[in-house]
């Protein structure tokens, strides 16, 4: 929003040009008014050729698109800063093929990386607001000092460090006494004070076939927890996302809980419950919801791929009258 300043200077904060450009859709722009400091909300779908006319005055300015972004660069970048070259690799993994997004998304709950990412994010939109009101002499400032210097002079985001062995930590505990720990040291910790077994190496990924012969690529991540410990399969290669929860005692052991991770995957991959044209084969099907924060909506997962609640909708059009029968479970239960 425009503010004014003690000489009657105009500016703009790049903390609101930045919010702006991260609210854009893909089928709209956004204007910045310089008499009024506004900003406008134009959709290229339902605006009028009045819209269009009176955008063309020159007290408006376009801000950049969401193609003018690139926000597919933005991700590249920081899954090549990411100093542990592992958790790089999956990142950069992600970034191949559909659904790009999706995966770089879970990849980064999945290695511990959401909030470095988020920084990195916004420095980056932060620098896109500065080099837009440059580009158009228009003037700026800052509300966060952290903005005040540019992200792009080197300054890489901040990463907690395991206290245990210094690498990148995925477990931050808060409390009278705060630590941050790496997923093995965790889980050795872990192993020591609840005597629960966890093998010295466990598997981090696995590739397995679905019905049609195409493979799925896996990384799996385990994790022993006060009371329980789990094994977590998330799909990081191809145009699908399954993913695989299972949970077990602390005395439980570790092959047997690796053996039903398997079985599960397997079950998964070898059944189709949705066709080609989206409709339900065996009037039934099973997935999961999932936030898309890119187009801040939720979605349903079937068969590894998303689907819209318009694209459902359409589905379950054709059966109006018929019962329905919906159900609710734990990521780490089976539904049949």
């Amino acid at each position: 929003m425009l503010e004014e300043g003690k000489h009657n200077d105009r500016f703009v904060f790049l903390e609101d040009v930045a919010e702006e450009l991260d609210m854009a859709f893909d089928d709209s722009t956004t204007y910045y008014n310089t008499e009024t400091g506004e900003f406008t909300y134009c959709s290229d779908y339902f605006s009028s050729e009045m819209d269009s006319v009176e955008f063309e005055d020159e007290k408006y300015i376009a801000l950049p698109s969401r193609y003018d972004i690139r926000e597919y660069d933005m991700m590249a970048e920081f899954a090549d800063d990411v100093c542990d070259e592992h958790k790089s690799e999956l990142l950069s993994v992600a970034l191949e093929g559909e659904g790009a997004f999706r995966r770089f998304k879970d990849t980064l709950s999945r290695v511990g990386l959401e909030d470095d990412w988020y920084r990195f994010k916004e420095e980056a939109y932060i620098e896109v607001a500065r080099k837009w009101c440059q580009d158009y002499e228009i003037p700026y400032k800052v509300r966060n000092a952290a903005h005040a210097q540019s992200a792009q002079e080197g300054n890489e985001p901040y990463r907690h460090k395991c206290c245990m062995c210094g690498s990148d930590a995925k477990i931050h505990i808060s409390g009278t006494q705060e630590a941050s720990y790496c997923l093995e040291c965790h889980n050795k910790l872990m192993a020591a004070q609840t005597g629960a077994e966890m093998p010295d190496a466990v598997p981090t990924q696995i590739v397995l076939f679905d019905v049609c012969e195409e493979a799925h690529a896996f990384a799996i991540e385990s994790m022993i927890f006060p009371h329980c410990k789990s094994i977590r399969a998330t799909e990081v290669v191809g145009t699908t996302c399954y993913k695989e929860n299972v949970y077990g005692e602390l005395s439980d052991r570790f092959e047997d809980m690796w053996s039903e991770m398997v079985r599960r995957l397997e079950k998964s991959l070898s059944k189709k419950y949705m066709g080609d044209d989206a409709s339900f084969e065996d009037m039934k099907a099973v997935g999961y919801v999932d936030y898309n924060r890119i187009h801040d909506a939720y979605e349903v997962v079937i068969d590894g791929k998303a689907y819209t609640w318009a694209q459902l909708e359409k589905n379950l059009s054709m059966y109006e009258g018929w019962k329905i029968k919906i159900e609710f479970a734990d990521m780490g239960d089976e539904l049949e």
